[in-house]
């Protein structure tokens, strides 16, 4: 997994990459999710899934490569105003890759709110919980 969090997730100020492996709890879930996670770019925004061993909801896609710059379609299918809010995680789907996206609640004034909900799951600002460091 490749992962990165939000400005308000980081405990150090600099942007940094983690490359870790995925829980494996998280790649049982998203295995079980494969067939209801879109690969249609356009439908990422409402692809909405509460995965993790304490579930939040994250936005998940499903693309065939790398071929695009995973930030860069962020920006252009999630949210072009609030970057820094946003944390991303790229995990290897066997074939393809699954884009996971989420971002937590606002602390700034006139900051976008999130403003989905799975069961009652948030988002967060971080992609820790669904990392493997062991």
């Amino acid at each position: 997994m490749v992962g990165i969090n939000s400005y308000d997730g980081r405990s150090h100020n600099p942007l940094h990459i983690h490359l870790t492996g995925v829980l494996p709890t998280v790649k049982q879930q998203l295995a079980d999710l494969d067939k209801k996670i879109p690969t249609d770019l356009s439908q990422w925004n409402k692809s909405v899934f509460a995965i993790g061993p304490k579930p939040y909801a994250y936005r998940i896609v499903k693309i065939p490569d790398l071929k695009k710059n995973p930030f860069i379609l962020v920006s252009s299918f999630i949210s072009q105003n609030d970057m820094f809010a946003q944390s991303l995680g790229v995990v290897s789907a066997g074939k393809g890759f699954y884009l996971i996206n989420t971002q937590g609640t606002p602390t700034q004034p006139n900051q976008p709110a999130h403003v989905c909900t799975v069961d009652h799951h948030y988002g967060t600002s971080t992609v820790e919980n669904l990392m493997n460091r062991g």
